[in-house]
């Protein structure tokens, strides 16, 4: 699976070179304001993951989600911040545009139960937080056990 969940995009791949109209390609837009909820966010084929717990980000700020053909867009009002319970925490930069990349590259391109995995940052998240044991204090235990 590609980790490379948000990546910058440049301004002018969603609005005119005078930066007044939308481009042509975008099916349609939604703005949030103050938003401080969770939202299922479309995969890079604008269709939700079979199992929702890989869609479903927690989002704090101003943001639009712009919507392509095949890719879902959000373009930062504010700083905005998102969360998921297996990918970990991201905070996307105001006035930057960034798309949303979510796909697997082996054979089967669909997300299911069987290719579901923790990301490496996330577990130095879980770390952080004290959810689970840093690989040093494991190691020291078992050693300890012998």
């Amino acid at each position: 699976m590609r980790l490379n969940f948000f990546e910058e995009k440049k301004k002018s791949s969603f609005y005119s070179q005078k930066g007044i109209k939308l481009r042509r390609d975008i099916l349609r837009i939604e703005e949030f304001k103050n938003f401080d909820d969770k939202i299922n966010l479309t995969l890079s084929n604008n269709k939700l993951a079979e199992r929702e717990e890989i869609s479903q980000f927690k989002i704090r700020g101003n943001f639009k989600l712009l919507y392509k053909k095949s890719t879902t867009y959000i373009e930062c009002l504010s700083d905005v911040y998102l969360e998921n319970n297996i990918f970990g925490r991201f905070k996307l930069e105001k006035d930057k545009f960034y798309s949303f990349n979510l796909m697997t590259v082996r054979r089967d391109p669909k997300l299911k139960r069987n290719n579901l995995f923790i990301s490496k940052s996330r577990i130095f998240q879980l770390m952080d937080d004290g959810l689970i044991r840093k690989p040093n204090e494991i190691i020291k235990y078992i050693a300890d056990k012998i």
